[in-house]
């Protein structure tokens, strides 16, 4: 996914046009440019390659490329040089229009992560992340999902989120969790954890009031949300699924916290 403030096609095109309008104005289009002119021209192109390249504009930083080696070996005239301007310019234009554009809004745009800025910031925090690495493209997807629109999607990845946690639980008891149905495994859950006794530990009943907790929110879930979004059984706007992310990144924060990992 390539992330881009709009501001960087402004200033291309604001410096194309500051570009065209130095050399419109400056000597006769036949006088040749000297070395001071061609300097500041080669460097205003190499900028505009260089922010073409990050916006992944190729049809433009290449020809700017093959202009650049053109430039540094052969003599131009000012004429020359404001036609290549505006060749630059005209090629610039045409690219933007072969691009759609996607307008986030800027209390969303915090939520919009590619998979790699996901690592370095992660949506649910360093310790979730840690704790459920596998979980990351899920939590980046729902954000994304939120960000576009796309609620339902949004609150199925979360759904796929908690998922990494329910299996850690039931690793630590040892249920076996891979096509199992939800409400069997946590129902075998709950079971085990009533039977926490002395035997895990002189703090048994802080780890028995932590699993508690946890399975009764595995079991929420499940009922407010999981269930509906699977079974395509509610359809989510965009109030409804930001609620459930808040929650469900508190509740994976919850699992980090209390030791859960895969």
């Amino acid at each position: 996914m390539l992330q881009i403030n709009a501001q960087k096609f402004v200033h291309i095109g604001r410096v194309l046009q500051s570009l065209l309008g130095d050399l419109k104005g400056a000597l006769a289009p036949h006088v040749l440019l000297n070395d001071p002119a061609r300097g500041q021209f080669v460097a205003e192109m190499q900028g505009i390659k260089n922010d073409c390249e990050l916006l992944k504009m190729t049809a433009v930083a290449d020809m700017i490329g093959w202009i650049l080696q053109d430039y540094s070996t052969n003599q131009h005239n000012y004429g020359q040089a404001c036609a290549t301007a505006d060749y630059i310019s005209t090629l610039f234009q045409q690219e933007l229009n072969r691009r759609f554009f996607a307008y986030i809004e800027p209390d969303k745009a915090t939520m919009v992560r590619g998979f790699e800025n996901s690592i370095s910031d992660p949506p649910f925090g360093i310790a979730v992340w840690q704790a459920f690495p596998h979980g990351l493209r899920e939590m980046t997807l729902a954000g994304n999902g939120y960000a576009y629109g796309m609620h339902d999607a949004c609150v199925f990845h979360l759904m796929r989120v908690v998922e990494n946690g329910l299996a850690a639980m039931c690793r630590i008891f040892g249920i076996p969790f891979q096509f199992e149905n939800w409400h069997t495994v946590i129902e075998q859950l709950e079971k085990q954890i009533r039977a926490i006794g002395p035997a895990f530990g002189t703090d048994w009943r802080d780890k028995q009031k932590f699993y508690s907790e946890v399975a009764s929110g595995f079991m929420f879930i499940k009922a407010a949300w999981r269930n509906h979004v699977m079974h395509r059984r509610d359809e989510y706007d965009a109030e409804r699924a930001k609620v459930i992310y808040d929650q469900v990144g508190v509740f994976m924060q919850r699992l980090a916290q209390g030791g859960l990992a895969e």
